[in-house]
């Protein structure tokens, strides 16, 4: 039945990727996305890297529900109205997703306001277009233009190491967490942000499904915070090139459950930026 009617089911509004990243840019929203991850948790399921837990599943159901007045947006792959963009097998791949899925996650969304695209960080491997995947960037690099920034991120995460991607911020500082279960520090992580971190500085979070709901509470505390997700992952791949997810010179690649020992350069200067480290 879920695969039948999944076409003729009433589907929410949901902004394109570009109208996301103006609209980012313009009210320095906070930002929570959804993908197959979050919404397996939602639906009580188990990921590799994030054991189901309700109190997650609870404040996913929170955030898709958009009822509350923040300067925050709720993210939702674009590609569940529109898959034009995408190549052939990503198509393929959330077509059979949100056929087996959408039934069970219509009920958790909300069709009184829009959603915004969660791709805003898959910019590059499942695109079509290699050249829009350059302009993107570099309209997204405008998000964190002269700002200070605070990675919370997991231990092998290491944004920005190697690459330029964040070299027009103003400064840089990480929370380390860790890569599996980080939902375990959730409390811990909050608590340090709220004494230690100013209200004028940028957090990006790259922490799995545990930065969907981080973003939200964030934004409730006061500050700007974003789930920014695997954009540097994906800034990697189409430096290189790839055609295909593979590992990347020192960093964590969730996609592919991998971790390259291989050095990409000095870490002193990322070593220095790290201000705490959440276990």
């Amino acid at each position: 039945m879920a695969v039948l009617f999944y076409k003729w089911l009433k589907k929410p509004e949901i902004k394109n990727t570009d109208e996301t990243i103006n609209y980012i840019i313009k009210n320095r929203c906070s930002v929570s996305r959804f993908g197959d991850g979050e919404f397996q948790i939602l639906l009580g399921e188990y990921l590799i890297f994030q054991d189901y837990h309700p109190l997650l599943a609870e404040k996913f159901a929170a955030i898709l529900a958009q009822k509350e007045d923040l300067n925050h947006i709720t993210c939702i792959p674009s590609v569940l109205t529109d898959n034009s963009e995408l190549k052939s097998a990503p198509k393929e791949y959330w077509h059979q997703y949100f056929s087996g899925n959408y039934y069970y996650l219509k009920p958790y969304f909300t069709f009184k306001k829009p959603y915004y695209d969660s791709l805003l960080s898959r910019l590059y491997m499942d695109q079509l277009n290699s050249q829009l995947s350059k302009t993107r960037f570099e309209m997204i690099r405008n998000v964190w233009e002269a700002q200070d920034i605070l990675f919370i991120e997991g231990e092998q995460s290491r944004l920005g190491v190697g690459n330029e991607l964040f070299d027009n911020a103003r400064s840089i500082k990480r929370i380390l967490c860790p890569s599996l279960n980080a939902f375990s520090c959730y409390d811990e992580v909050l608590n340090y942000v709220s004494i230690n971190i100013r209200k004028d500085t940028l957090i990006l979070l790259a922490l799995g499904p545990t930065a969907t709901a981080m973003a939200w509470d964030l934004c409730k505390l006061g500050y700007w915070a974003i789930d920014i997700g695997h954009i540097d992952i994906e800034y990697e791949w189409m430096n290189m090139g790839a055609t295909e997810k593979v590992p990347v010179k020192n960093k964590f690649v969730g996609d592919i459950f991998t971790f390259s020992e291989e050095s990409n350069g000095n870490l002193e200067e990322y070593k220095k930026s790290i201000i705490k480290i959440i276990n």
